[in-house]
């Protein structure tokens, strides 16, 4: 993280890629976990669920891009690098969010579909990192998210 805030200080755009890659993909392999569904009856409402999930996955994000954003309001930041870094932040959000909605879709890490799941997981890894280089395929991304949402809020909506 200490590279990547160097790296959103002089400048230097790969730098920054490749440790908002590594750190976001660490940070979202273990949150690959079981879940159970009796988790569900705390919430009160399918949309409420799905609504503090993104929440959450946006604070993890913001706390993983901490650096780089402390590191850019010290230095003068132009709009290109804040713009930059923002869709960084977005692009990682998503990916909790989308890894978040994976194991609670397939049931988690002891549900029998391992092997579909790493699968899955590896092309969320992917995308994000696709979206982090190519800031335009972040539309891409967000298509994912409102699938797996979906898909999740017709899970809570079958136990509900």
């Amino acid at each position: 993280m200490a590279a990547g805030a160097i790296g959103a200080y002089i400048g230097n755009r790969h730098l920054v890629i490749g440790v908002s890659m590594i750190a976001v993909s660490v940070f979202s392999m273990l949150m690959m976990r079981e879940w159970h569904m009796e988790y569900l009856f705390h919430y009160k409402s399918a949309a409420r669920f799905l609504r503090l999930k993104l929440l959450f996955a946006l604070r993890n994000a913001c706390i993983i891009f901490l650096p780089f954003i402390v590191c850019l309001l010290l230095v003068a930041p132009s709009w290109s690098q804040l713009l930059l870094g923002e869709s960084y932040c977005l692009g990682a959000s998503l990916l909790l969010f989308q890894v978040e909605m994976l194991c609670f879709v397939s049931g988690g890490t002891s549900s029998g579909n391992d092997l579909i799941s790493a699968l899955v997981y590896v092309a969320l890894n992917v995308i994000f990192c696709v979206s982090a280089l190519v800031p335009q395929a972040l539309v891409l991304s967000v298509i994912v998210s409102v699938i797996l949402a979906y898909h999740a809020y017709l899970v809570i909506k079958k136990y509900k």
